[in-house]
C-alpha cells in the first residue's frame, strides 16, 4: 500500500455484499501498526480523514466493481431462495 492509492473501503469487513466506498491513502506510518490514514472520497463521510485498519481496504478501486460485485452475487446465490412451484 502506497500513498495516493485508491481502495474500496467497507466499514465492516465481514458485511459481505454491503456497500463499499472509495478512499485514498494519505499516510502510511510504521508506528501505527495495521492501519493507514485515508480520506473518504464519496458518500456521507466525503472529505473525512481517519486511521482505518488495512483489512477494511478490500481491493484497489479500479477492481472494486468487478470483485465486490462478484462477491455480492455469490452470497445472493447461496442464500435460501423461494420454493419453486
Amino acid at each position: 500500500m502506497e500513498l495516493g492509492q485508491r481502495y474500496a473501503y467497507r466499514e465492516h469487513r465481514t458485511d459481505y455484499g454491503g456497500p463499499v466506498w472509495p478512499v485514498e491513502i494519505i499516510k502510511v506510518d510504521a508506528k501505527v501498526k495495521g492501519r493507514v490514514r485515508v480520506v473518504h472520497l464519496e458518500g456521507e463521510y466525503s472529505g473525512l480523514q481517519e486511521w482505518v485498519p488495512k483489512i477494511r481496504l478490500l481491493v484497489p478501486a479500479s477492481e472494486a466493481a468487478e470483485k465486490c460485485g462478484l462477491i455480492a452475487k455469490q452470497i445472493r446465490d447461496k442464500s435460501p431462495g423461494k420454493a419453486a412451484f
